[in-house]
């Protein structure tokens, strides 16, 4: 049986219900077998954002949205980490891309999920896994 423990930080963007999140990250967890999920999500304006890109991944500037795990290496069924967004940021592309805002929201948080489920993108072969993963995930959503 799968257990999420969820606690958001920051206003919910007026889209989505704390349900359509909690389902988000369920769904996400499902796809990729983990059983149980403990994580922050928050909701920050650029500046915020700005200061931990830098803090934690020394970038410049604003960004859609940052992972940080906490694994405990013993337990393959947990996931644990915070999620930060910018809401901002991703209304921001999201209109560059001429998708609608949701769907970019959406994709974003499963982006931040798969971060901490340990999938990354720095390499060709791996960033075509991800993203593909997280197509598939969005498609389910």
């Amino acid at each position: 049986m799968q257990k999420l423990d969820l606690v958001i930080h920051g206003r919910v963007p007026i889209e989505f219900s704390e349900g359509e999140l909690s389902h988000i990250f369920k769904t996400t967890m499902q796809v990729i077998k983990k059983q149980n999920g403990i994580f922050g999500l928050a909701f920050l304006n650029q500046l915020a954002m700005a200061k931990l890109n830098k803090q934690y991944h020394g970038g410049k500037g604003a960004t859609d949205v940052l992972s940080i795990a906490y694994q405990d290496k013993k337990d393959k069924n947990l996931l644990e980490g915070d999620i930060m967004i910018s809401p901002v940021f991703v209304k921001i592309n999201a209109k560059s891309q001429n998708i609608p805002y949701k769907e970019e929201l959406t994709r974003v948080l499963i982006h931040g999920i798969l971060h901490i489920a340990g999938f990354t993108h720095y390499k060709d072969s791996d960033q075509k896994k991800m993203f593909s993963l997280q197509e598939k995930i969005l498609s389910k959503i």
